[in-house]
């Protein structure tokens, strides 16, 4: 004797899985639930921005981090903090659109804020994702400021008049600057210097701006190393 097997149409599966998906928390729930936190984690960020804008006649050297967590730029639920420009202060919100891209998860505080802004901007049909933004935010303990003294984007010039182009390589010197969120509190400082390579995959302007942000990851990896020995968790993004 042959056993039947109930078979369901594709269409009455998609409406099952919808309805199931349907029984957690939407989006919206998502963006109502973490609001609280999320705001005052953006308040923090923001209060560090203030620290900056008022720095003090002298800043300590960077040092150990005594008593506090390790500093971790991993990415996912390793990382604990975030490369940020100055100018990202202005508007959390925002996104860098520069080519010289050496933030760490930019959308770790620039979804959670706008989701708080507009929460029908938060995409309906994900919210574990919606979450897992607002947990990103939530684990932010560190910011690392990179505060140049000089910024010279690399270029492309003409030699002279009907001569071939030539490339002036594009350089940062300045500081890196790092905070702790909690408080918030400086906790020093080391200078940062990085300069385009000699020579570079690829001739385009993303080429070469992409090329500059790796030597000024690569500088900032190294200061980070220098500094706080095994506790910059030593992964990187």
């Amino acid at each position: 004797m042959r056993r039947a097997v109930a078979t369901l149409a594709p269409g009455v599966v998609l409406a099952i899985a919808i309805a199931i998906s349907g029984c957690g928390p939407s989006s919206a729930d998502v963006v109502g639930e973490r609001r609280a936190a999320a705001e005052s984690k953006l308040a923090a960020l923001a209060a560090v921005g203030e620290l900056l804008a008022t720095p003090p006649a002298e800043e300590p050297a960077l040092g150990i981090l005594e008593g506090k967590p390790a500093l971790a730029l991993a990415g996912g639920s390793r990382s604990n903090g975030v490369v940020m420009w100055p100018g990202a202060f202005a508007d959390l919100g925002a996104f860098d659109e520069s080519l010289l891209d050496v933030t760490v998860a930019n959308g770790r505080w620039a979804f959670p804020a706008r989701y708080l802004a507009d929460p029908e901007s938060a995409d309906p049909n994900v919210p574990e994702a919606v979450a897992m933004e607002f947990d990103g935010l939530a684990a932010i303990r560190y910011v690392i400021v990179l505060r140049p003294d000089e910024l010279l984007a690399p270029r492309w010039a003409e030699a002279g008049v009907g001569g071939d182009e030539e490339f002036h390589g594009g350089r940062f010197v300045g500081h890196a600057l790092l905070f702790d969120v909690e408080g918030p509190a400086r906790l020093g400082r080391f200078p940062l210097r990085a300069e385009s390579s000699d020579s570079v995959d690829g001739l385009g302007m993303d080429d070469v701006e992409r090329d500059l942000s790796e030597q000024i990851k690569k500088a900032l990896y190294d200061g980070l190393i220098e500094h706080l020995g095994d506790r910059f968790d030593g992964a990187w993004f």
